[in-house]
């Protein structure tokens, strides 16, 4: 049976022009009409009504939901999904679970009452197997954090990856004795944490789990206990990878306040090239991610459901960069 992204192949168009096509979009063009009304005929394609009848009742409004409303990295990656759902006649909203499970559920609610048309989920609690149950009825998409085990689309950076190249910037630089600073709750998290036990395992190096150090914020203050704790050790470690920006701050500060210089004393990487890591003197080192980027393809997925397309598991990996800075000895790098 012919699908409505088997008939934008064979048009040569998206999965949202042929979505116009069957709902009569006065957007489209004559000429764009009838070559996808062509194709339906050859194909026998015959349209979702489920997902037609929905979009009869569209509200033409989606909802974010976030941690946290002042969360630098998150504002960055709406701003991708604003334009994108603009595009297409869509008005996005957001809201903040504060990592609360029971109040992510109640927002993710607004689903079935049709109070929005979609949802993307920047930082779930839920379990998987109530996402993929909801993802499988409405229009569900993650972006930045995975959700293991869960069946539905997810936009993000390879975490892992990302992990294991700064720290593997930092074993290239010479040194052995390198910390975490990380977080267990979080997937993007452990698989940060992931990259950097690959990144010494392949170096031959054995993990020392007093340079191993997990803190549920990502604050600076955070970071700053953290250093506190790695430099009262009898062998301080010579570099921090630490998986946030604000932890990284934390740390340079408490390097500062201790006399010590982060990128000649002890080398510094923070992760998501927040304002925080360009504006702090000295620059922090930090893993880039394309934030409009992954904003815009998540919206596209989004639109992709609203639009009929069935929910399957996917991840897209977007690539990231390292942006290598004063806390490491380099020139500010951009």
């Amino acid at each position: 049976m012919s699908t409505m992204k088997d008939v934008a192949k064979a048009a040569g168009v998206s999965v949202a022009t042929v979505s116009r096509v069957l709902n009569a979009d006065p957007r489209v063009t004559a000429q764009t009409r009838e070559k996808v009304l062509r194709v339906i005929r050859d194909l026998r394609y015959t349209p979702n009504t489920l997902g037609r009848n929905l979009r009869m009742q569209a509200t033409h409004r989606v909802l974010v939901l976030v941690s946290s409303l002042s969360n630098q990295f998150c504002s960055g990656v709406v701003r991708g999904m604003e334009g994108k759902a603009a595009e297409n006649g869509y008005q996005v909203m957001l809201a903040a679970t504060h990592q609360d499970p029971e109040l992510e559920y109640r927002f993710v609610k607004s689903l079935e009452n049709r109070s929005v048309d979609g949802m993307v989920l920047m930082d779930t609690r839920l379990p998987a197997g109530k996402l993929t149950g909801i993802a499988r009825r409405y229009p569900l998409v993650l972006c930045c954090e995975h959700s293991e085990g869960a069946e539905l689309p997810c936009i993000s950076i390879d975490d892992e990856q990302a992990g294991f190249d700064a720290v593997q910037m930092l074993l290239a630089k010479g040194h052995r004795r390198i910390a975490l600073i990380s977080n267990r709750e979080v997937d993007s998290a452990r698989k940060r944490t992931a990259g950097y036990r690959r990144a010494l395992r392949e170096a031959g190096i054995p993990e020392d789990p007093a340079l191993q150090i997990e803190r549920y914020e990502y604050s600076s203050r955070a970071g700053m206990q953290a250093c506190e704790t790695f430099l009262a050790l009898p062998q301080p470690p010579t570099a921090v990878f630490c998986i946030s920006d604000d932890l990284a701050a934390g740390v340079c500060h408490t390097l500062c306040h201790h006399g010590l210089q982060p990128g000649k004393d002890m080398d510094v990487v923070g992760f998501d090239n927040t304002p925080i890591s360009r504006v702090f003197v000295p620059a922090i080192t930090t893993v880039s991610q394309p934030r409009r980027e992954l904003g815009i393809k998540a919206m596209e997925k989004l639109l992709q459901r609203m639009e009929g397309v069935p929910c399957q598991k996917e991840t897209i990996y977007l690539p990231h960069r390292l942006m290598q800075r004063e806390s490491t000895g380099f020139l500010t790098e951009e």
